[in-house]
């Protein structure tokens, strides 16, 4: 019996290795989606915020190499060059891009919410 059991567990394991021909990085049909997300959401002078911005794409038809995140942190001063990860899976792409700001400027306002827009 237990080596039963223990022959189903190597078979369960080995069917979630993850990485298969099955992943998908967005639904089928869709082109282009994007998400956005700042860290922390209430900032204090002399904070550091981080924004996330996620694009996964169909290769097929966009061009990864032809994206690029143009952020601002008005009333925000930016902290070092954007990081951006790959990641492809199939005809798929997920770019991830990184960019950190303070709240250490002139102008910013202590206990404000943060905004950030991108083009």
């Amino acid at each position: 019996m237990k080596r039963v059991a223990l022959g189903a567990c190597v078979l369960v394991l080995a069917g979630c290795g993850g990485g298969g021909e099955d992943e998908r990085l967005m639904p089928p049909g869709r082109t282009l989606a994007a998400t956005a997300d700042i860290t922390p959401r209430t900032s204090l002078f002399g904070d550091t915020l981080t924004a996330r911005v996620v694009v996964s794409l169909d290769r097929r038809r966009v061009n990864a190499d032809d994206l690029e995140l143009n952020a601002r942190f008005t009333p925000y001063e930016r902290i070092g060059d954007t990081e951006v990860e790959r990641r492809d899976v199939g005809s798929q792409t997920q770019l991830t891009y990184a960019a950190a700001a303070s709240a250490a400027s002139r102008g910013s306002t202590s206990g404000s919410s943060p905004r950030a827009s991108a083009t």
